[in-house]
């Protein structure tokens, strides 16, 4: 299993795609694909491609382009054919989304905040953290 934080890149687009079950029958389900960018332990940024089908694929549309998310999922390796050559593509099959409350759009951050006056430190010592950046509790 793997779980990330990660900002969306890409606008969301969630399709219907056919498949077919094991019994041959065909199947119409939600498709969701899209990329995340997010902090290694190095603090470099990584991004990862992200595949969500089903309900869960549904569950992006709450999403936009630059929403920070939550998520949980499966790591999926396939090799296919590009040519003459054989590829491997890895991607994280998302079995879970949340959202975070946070979103990466310039738009959104640029939100006027009126300004307070001054307040004193009321923390009873100086090793209390006090800081409004904490995660919600529904993450």
């Amino acid at each position: 299993m793997i779980i990330e934080i990660g900002y969306i890149l890409n606008p969301i687009k969630v399709r219907d795609v056919n498949t077919t079950k094991a019994d041959g029958t065909q199947k119409t389900t939600k498709c969701m694909n899209n990329r995340i960018s997010f902090l290694t332990s190095g603090g470099r940024v990584s991004y990862a491609t992200i595949t969500a089908w089903g309900h869960v694929a549904e569950r992006f549309l709450n999403f936009s382009e630059g929403d920070l998310i939550y998520i949980e999922g499966y790591l999926i390796t396939k090799k296919r054919k590009l040519g003459e050559r054989e590829i491997e593509e890895q991607y994280i099959e998302i079995q879970t989304v949340k959202a975070t409350g946070k979103s990466g759009k310039k738009e959104q951050q640029k939100e006027e905040i009126p300004e307070e006056e001054p307040q004193e430190n009321t923390a009873e010592s100086s090793d209390e953290i006090i800081s409004d950046e904490s995660i919600p509790d529904n993450f």
